[in-house]
């Protein structure tokens, strides 16, 4: 049963309001965050426009990024990873079809 346009944007603006009162949410559902960009992710993101990086990685991504990211989940989360166990995706899509490829490789035959 589809369900009509006018209830699902309904839906979608009180889900938006909804998360506008809750300062601890990120709403991602749109790609717009509420908050401003900080002005340092800013420089940092015309900075590195600027020395070229202006496309996907690699499969592994960076590893200085994924060191970054090993520091962040032991100081922060009290996680213990090696960078080697990270693996940074360009979307939702991307990290699915991994997850999915890592089980049906790990599933018994």
């Amino acid at each position: 049963m589809a369900i009509p346009y006018a209830s699902r944007l309904n839906a979608v603006e009180k889900f938006h309001v909804w998360t506008l009162a809750r300062p601890d949410l990120i709403y991602l559902a749109l790609g717009m965050p509420i908050p401003d960009t900080p002005d340092a992710i800013k420089e940092a993101t015309v900075a590195a426009l600027r020395a070229g990086h202006v496309h996907y990685s690699d499969f592994k991504d960076i590893p200085e990024l994924r060191a970054a990211l090993v520091d962040k989940m032991r100081e922060q989360n009290d996680l213990d990873f090696t960078p080697d166990e990270i693996i940074v995706t360009n979307g939702l899509t991307q990290a699915s079809f991994l997850a999915c490829k890592r089980r049906c490789k790990n599933r018994p035959r």
